[in-house]
């Protein structure tokens, strides 16, 4: 022990376990006596998309900055992952200078970078060598401390501030004490091991498709999807490993990352939403922007889909995230990025793209910077200061100096979006977006309309926002139905749009209603289903037999898994 460390003894929350499912809580050991390894203004907790960045823009600013990461190869996802091509995604700032810089170091090394038809230099795809060298180059070159080999395997918290880390070294545990810790391991781990809440597929069984690539010499970017991994249980990572060496026997390797895309997300002070994504919500306290379209790579869950399928692959939603998004609720003294960021996971696939998370991570590490500085805690830094920090580096537009919240929407918004949804569900974003106004007005609106096609309508989305006023329209409009539409079956790599049929968003409404008597109507449609049938179908019987959570539903359940062939699957 050192200092301060010794004569005041902190709480070590510590996450010693291997598969969250089981987990119970957490112990605070004030006894253990473990080595504090090093005091820093800034600690950043993997090497990767968002933390490399984090680290070059803390160290740029003064910051006394280390960086810890587990692989001998920085650049995470985009070098040793094998992603080494954007998607999508906000390229502007830090993130274009990355792109610049990797385009130069290739230069000298033998291979001339790939040109554009306009003769422009083609910044989508990179050598991941060059990548994870330019990382490092600017890394040292700041004055960052990189330590690789070192897994972080716990939160030192003190009265709700986290003040510095533990570590797994290959010469044993210790402590790192900073002002700022930058969580960029991709899952929160250390705001999960310092106490914070999180999300990870809640009630529904959804996982974005996950995969790890064969690689053979020369090959430099191979993205795969063909299993799913939580990647926060060591048995299930290990697992991947040993059919991986199965599934790619004639290949020169495996790759060193899951290739996973949907981790644990922190409970931040602030959620976002499909809705606020779609809707163009802006905030007070935007520190980075995402440009992409909704890569699913799976099916979604948010109610807004089941009747209005996510954009296609070619048209782009732009996205701000707030501050408050990457501050775990009830914590100080840390800052999570890209993937572990407090987002629904129908959002996630959005804000997640690398070039958006490379930004995201140089503006965090401003930010860390900032309140090293000032001798402060990173909630005490003033947000319109950072602001002004990130328009000066490019990241952010000038206009966010001035942005204020855009919800909750005006009335006269939501009553034009009523007149206008039993048109295709237009503008069924902004009914959605504001439930304490929607519900209400659409309330209104079913009781006082005399069309049954409007009416039931109504009835749905009212259904799908959790109220059950309509639901006999709902199952009159089943009962009428001879056939299943056209569902849909699971895909991962390259899905977009529809994960679901109108018939299966009618059943989920109909499902939220929560009553039994509109049972029958459900169990009539799970009588129709066959080994023919969609995926979709069958999720949206599940879905909205669990809904009502009635006993009724058992032996209909059991008849549809009973058809040969259907069980018996892994995956």
């Amino acid at each position: 022990n050192q200092g301060s460390a010794k004569s005041n003894p902190v709480a070590l929350q510590y996450s010693y376990y291997t598969r969250p499912g089981v987990l119970k809580g957490y112990y605070s050991l004030a006894s253990e006596n473990i080595p504090v390894l090093g005091t820093y203004d800034v600690i950043v907790a993997g090497g990767g998309t968002a933390g490399a960045p984090a680290a070059i823009g803390a160290a740029r600013k003064g910051a006394k900055t280390i960086l810890l990461e587990q692989l001998h190869m920085l650049g995470g996802m985009t070098t040793a992952g094998l992603i080494t091509s954007y998607f999508h995604g906000y390229r502007e700032g830090f993130s274009r200078e990355v792109d610049k810089g990797i385009l130069e170091l290739g230069k000298g090394n033998g291979r001339q970078p790939k040109l554009k038809d306009s003769g422009e230099p083609d910044t989508k795809n990179w050598v991941k060598e060059w990548k994870a060298e330019w990382f490092r180059k600017e890394c040292r070159k700041a004055g960052v401390v990189i330590w690789s080999d070192v897994i972080v395997c716990g939160a030192l918290v003190d009265s709700g501030i986290v003040k510095g880390v533990i570590v797994s070294t290959p010469y044993g545990k210790g402590i790192i004490m900073a002002n700022t810790v930058v969580d960029s391991t991709g899952s929160a781990d250390v705001a999960i091991a310092a106490g914070a809440a999180y999300s990870y597929t809640d009630d529904n069984i959804a996982v974005q498709g996950a995969g790890l690539p064969g690689v053979n010499l020369g090959q430099n970017y191979v993205n795969t999807d063909w299993n799913f991994i939580d990647d926060t249980d060591i048995f299930d990572m290990w697992r991947t490993f040993v059919v991986a060496k199965d599934k790619y026997d004639s290949v020169y390797d495996i790759g060193k990352l899951l290739q996973t895309r949907e981790r644990r997300r922190v409970t931040g002070d602030f959620e976002i939403s499909v809705l606020d994504i779609y809707n163009g919500r802006k905030y007070p306290d935007t520190v980075s922007l995402h440009l992409s379209s909704f890569d699913t790579h799976g099916f979604t869950v948010d109610p807004f889909f089941y009747i209005k399928p996510p954009s296609d692959a070619h048209t782009d939603v732009l996205a701000r995230v707030p501050l408050r998004s990457l501050l775990p609720r009830g914590l100080d003294g840390i800052v999570v990025t890209g993937l572990g960021a407090s987002a629904h996971r129908d959002a996630m696939p959005v804000i997640r793209m690398q070039p958006c998370l490379q930004t995201q991570g140089y503006s965090v590490g401003i930010l860390a910077a900032m309140a090293a500085k000032a001798k402060k805690t990173v909630r005490k830094i003033e947000v319109k200061a950072l602001q002004k920090e990130l328009v000066k580096a490019g990241n952010l537009p000038e206009s966010v100096l001035t942005d204020k919240d855009t919800f909750p929407p005006a009335k006269a918004e939501v009553v034009d979006a009523l007149n206008k949804v039993t048109h295709d569900y237009e503008r069924l974003e902004m009914i959605f977006w504001d439930k304490s106004q929607s519900i209400p007005l659409l309330t209104e609106q079913y009781t006082a309309s005399n069309d049954p096609k409007e009416k039931l309508v109504y009835a749905i989305l009212l259904g799908l926002l959790g109220n059950g006023l309509g639901w006999k329209d709902i199952a009159a409009a089943l009962d009428a139905v001879e056939e299943w539409d056209k569902g849909w079956n699971y895909r991962g790599m390259g899905q977009f749009g529809e994960s679901m049929s109108h018939l299966d968003g009618m059943i989920i409404a109909l499902g939220n209603s929560k009553k039994a008597e509109a049972l029958p109507a459900i169990h009539r449609m799970a009588r129709k289903l066959s080994m023919g049938s969609e995926f979709s179908h069958f999720r949206a019987i599940a879905v909205a037999c669990q809904t009502i959570g009635s006993s009724e539903s058992a032996p209909v359940l059991a008849s549809v898994l009973r058809m040969p062939g259907l069980a018996g699957f892994a995956l």
